[in-house]
């Protein structure tokens, strides 16, 4: 701070400003810093949440789609194959078992990674499942449907059973099948 003529000025502790002539500090807002003995804060670095370390502007927490660079504390978009997961850059395999390929989704204004490609015996329901979670269910859809984050489809019900919109469903009065057609009915 210039402290000008026989003014009484304060030099302010970080986080906090003074004027030009002003004996009076003030906090800096959310989202800005300032260091020692500044007449004005700066703005957090892009890609930080909003708020920063107060004397030095460094990222304490990043945007949704940004990741942390523990090295130099700040925040950036995350590289191709990288993902952001829990305000770091991972790639997908590290944030989702049995995932081939993910994918990043506005959810609710907040950037979510998600599975789009689950490995075989799999279905994405923003985690991979397995198949054997769909009642009767020996097969499923391994891709996301476009436009959605989530697909439960079965492909291949159980013998006994039919496939009715992505779901098993026992075929009525059957007690032999074969590939999921009814051969012997009951009353036969």
């Amino acid at each position: 701070v210039t402290c000008l003529g026989y003014q009484s000025c304060k030099i302010c502790a970080a986080g906090s400003y003074s004027k030009v002539g002003s004996s009076t500090c003030t906090k800096c807002a959310a989202g800005t810093y300032s260091s020692t003995g500044s007449s004005g804060c700066t703005s957090c670095p892009v890609g930080c949440s909003g708020n920063c370390e107060k004397s030095t502007g460094l990222c304490t927490e990043c945007k949704s789609g940004y990741g942390y660079n523990v090295e130099n504390k700040t925040c950036s978009i995350c590289e191709d194959g990288y993902y952001p997961y829990k305000s770091i850059c991972l790639q997908c395999t590290d944030i989702l078992d049995n995932c081939g390929e993910c994918q990043t989704a506005s959810l609710q204004n907040i950037n979510q990674t998600y599975c789009s490609y689950c490995k075989t015996g799999y279905y994405p329901d923003t985690r991979c499942e397995e198949c054997s979670n769909i009642p009767f269910c020996v097969n499923c859809q391994s891709k996301v449907d476009p436009g959605t984050i989530s697909t439960r489809k079965c492909i291949q019900c159980q013998e006994g059973y039919k496939l009715e919109n992505g779901n098993c469903v026992r075929l009525k009065n059957c007690i032999e099948s074969e590939n999921n057609i009814c051969k012997k009915c009951e009353n036969n």
